[in-house]
Parts: structure tokens; sequence; C-alpha cells
């Protein structure tokens, strides 16, 4: 593994955690008050896209 690999690596971990934390409010608010439908549409499309995009 050559220094490159390692450092698109680092970024696609960096990517994945800041893409993960991003749920984090929508999760606390959701938690609050006891409503899925909080949920932004906007940011499962763009997880439905990435999943499948990842496949």
């Amino acid at each position: 593994m050559g220094v490159t690999d390692t450092i698109v690596d680092a970024i696609g971990f960096s990517a994945g955690f800041l893409v993960a934390s991003s749920l984090l409010p929508q999760i606390w608010r959701a938690h609050k008050r006891r409503s899925a439908a909080d949920l932004s549409f906007t940011w499962q499309v763009r997880s439905t896209c990435t999943f499948v995009y990842s496949q």
C-alpha cells in the first residue's frame, strides 16, 4: 500500500465519519419529539443514493 492509497483511505474514512455524524442532530431531534417524521427527506435520499452507488 503506497502513500497515495493511505491518503485516499484517510479521506474516505473522514468523509464517512462526517456523513455519519451529520445524522446525529436528526436522531436527537426525532428522539426528543418521539417522531421519525422529523428525519430530513433530503438526507434520506442522499443516503439511499450513496448506498446504491457504493454497492
